[in-house]
Formats: C-alpha cells, sequence, structure tokens
C-alpha cells in the first residue's frame, strides 16, 4: 500500500512504501528492487508544492559497491525539469540519503518547486558490475540535512 502523508505541522511530505513506475514492488516488504542498469524509474509525487521544505530524503539500500552513478531528477508539470543530483553506490546495505533541494542543479530560488510533479531515477555511468538498489521511504522535509 503506497501511503503519502504530510505531517500535521507540514514540515514534512512522505510516502513510505512509494509505488516507483517501471519495476514491481517486493509483496512482503513494499520496497522496490532496482537493477539501475537496465532503464529509469519514476515516481509520481504531486501535483505538490515544495517551496516550504529544504531537503529530499531518500533510504536506498544496495547489495555491494559498485560505483555506478544514479542521476536524480525533479520534475514539474510535463516533464519540466526542475533540479537534478547525482549519487555513487559507494556503500553496502541500506542508507539514508539527504540531498538540499537548493543543491540540485541548475542552482535557482525556491519558486521552482512550486508545482513537483515526479522523481526519476537513472544509470548515469555503470560500475563495473550490475547495480542492484532497493528503495524505501522518500520524504521532503523543512529542516536541512
Amino acid at each position: 500500500m503506497n501511503s503519502n502523508k504530510i505531517e500535521p505541522d507540514h514540515s514534512v511530505w512522505c510516502s513510505e512504501t512509494p509505488a516507483w513506475r517501471g519495476v514491481e514492488r517486493d509483496a512482503a516488504t513494499g520496497l522496490t528492487r532496482w537493477h539501475a542498469e537496465q532503464g529509469p524509474l519514476s515516481l509520481d509525487v504531486g501535483p505538490a508544492d515544495w517551496r516550504a521544505f529544504r531537503t529530499l530524503k531518500l533510504r536506498v539500500g544496495c547489495v555491494q559497491v559498485t560505483g555506478a552513478r544514479v542521476r536524480l531528477v525533479v520534475l514539474g508539470c510535463e516533464e519540466e525539469l526542475l533540479g537534478w543530483t547525482t549519487f555513487a553506490a559507494d556503500w553496502q546495505g541500506e542508507k539514508d540519503l539527504s540531498f538540499p533541494l537548493s543543491a540540485f542543479e541548475p542552482r535557482g530560488d525556491a519558486e521552482r518547486w512550486h508545482l513537483v510533479h515526479m522523481l526519476r531515477l537513472s544509470c548515469e555511468q555503470a560500475g563495473p558490475s550490475p547495480t542492484t538498489l532497493t528503495l524505501g521511504t522518500v520524504e521532503v522535509t523543512a529542516g536541512l540535512v
């Protein structure tokens, strides 16, 4: 079950078991298992106003260290690019990744986050071996990293 919620103080938007498009979720855990080199994933998150938020957090598990580079893109209406960043699959196990919205490229002011529709993950550069990630909770928070 996909559970999207905004906390009562409006400081957090959260999806505990997000339904990423492009792969199937594990029925037992609700987590998405993604083989990064096999194509991009998308997650519908809106329309949502993220101007009051400062940090995007993803819970990601990495089966093995591969060094692959993954691009995280935030899209608006009609897949308009709002910002992007990258991370390397350079750990093993589960990890909470935090990305300040102000650090997304291209740089811009908070107004660009007024109508967020989608997140997209894609493999920007493959590692020496296949990269498998498990994707858990996605949230944006008013606090900084």
